[in-house]
Parts: structure tokens; C-alpha cells; sequence
């Protein structure tokens, strides 16, 4: 049994987090979850295959945009384990606390892509059009308010990296 590595990414919404799971899915054949992904899911009743109930429902159970507690990180972690026997795994939208941190497997890194306001106001309000995931302008997640507290301790870990997103999700891509 191998325990692959895991790569948490971070960033304030529309930054380009699932852009770059997908894209790690797509081309290299690592497991993406997306913790917003499974949030939408839950709450349209849809169970994923390969996820467990019990992280289904403390994610349906979540308010959005707020920090996750202990019991869904715990359900969330322990999904992630399963999966990494398997493959790679790259989870975004997780950690949202720095204790959260703490509690990351070996062979984990966290990956903080960033964008400016700017590059992402726009796709976030096309995305609002085109999806029911709903955004107005100015107003902050609980979760992206507390962004930089967050990295200020990721920094300080030896697997930390910062990917520049400023150039557009297309570039995103094509850099992963």
C-alpha cells in the first residue's frame, strides 16, 4: 500500500483552486476534491461515488464560505487517506484554519494560488451568471477574511508554494 502525496490548495474565491485540481485531474491523473463541489452536491441530494456519507453530510450540513469545523475536517481527512492509497490527491477549498494545518497527512504540501481582485471579480461574476453559485460584488466569504491569517502560518512550513494566477485560468492550466 503507497500513501501518495496530497496537495491542499488555498485562495480566495475565483482564484482558480478547482481550475487547477481539475487540471491536475485531467493530465496527471491525481484524485480532485473539491470541498464546494461536494457542498453544492449535498445539498441537491446527490451522494458522489467514492465519498463517504459521513463527509457528505457534515459537508451538506456546512454553512458556505465559513470555516469548516473539526468534525467535517476530521470526515474530510479521513476520505482523503482512502483515496490517497490509490493516487495523488489534490483537495481545494481546505485547510480553513490554521489548526488545520497541524493535522495535514505526510507527504502533504499546501499550495496558495493567488489572483488579484481585478482578474478575479470578473470570473467570479460570469460564473455567477452561467451557475447558481451566486456572488456579489465587495462582499467577503468568513473564509476568505481570514485568508491571510491562514497563510501567514502556511508560509512558515517547509511544503508551502505560491502559484501566480494573475495571467488567467487558461495559463493556470497550461503551468500545472
Amino acid at each position: 500500500m503507497t500513501d501518495h502525496p496530497v496537495l491542499f490548495v488555498i485562495g480566495a474565491h475565483g482564484s482558480g483552486k478547482s481550475t487547477l485540481g481539475r487540471t491536475m485531474q485531467e493530465r496527471h491523473g491525481w484524485r480532485h476534491l473539491s470541498v464546494g463541489d461536494l457542498h453544492r452536491l449535498g445539498r441537491r441530494g446527490k451522494l458522489p461515488q467514492g465519498i463517504s456519507l459521513r463527509l457528505m453530510l457534515c459537508i451538506t450540513n456546512a454553512t458556505p464560505g465559513r470555516h469548516m469545523d473539526e468534525q467535517t475536517a476530521t470526515a474530510l481527512l479521513s476520505q482523503i487517506d482512502a483515496w490517497r492509497r490509490d493516487a495523488p490527491v489534490i483537495v481545494d477549498g481546505f485547510p480553513t484554519l490554521p489548526s488545520h494545518m497541524e493535522r495535514g497527512p505526510v507527504r502533504s504540501a499546501i499550495v496558495h494560488v493567488h489572483c488579484d481582485g481585478a482578474a478575479r471579480e470578473p470570473r467570479l461574476l460570469l460564473r455567477s451568471k452561467q451557475t447558481c453559485r451566486k456572488w456579489t460584488p465587495g462582499l467577503s466569504s468568513e473564509r476568505d477574511l481570514g485568508l491571510e491569517e491562514l497563510l501567514h502560518h502556511a508560509r512558515k512550513l517547509p511544503r508551502f508554494k505560491e502559484i501566480d494566477n494573475n495571467a488567467g485560468l487558461d495559463a493556470l492550466a497550461h503551468d500545472a
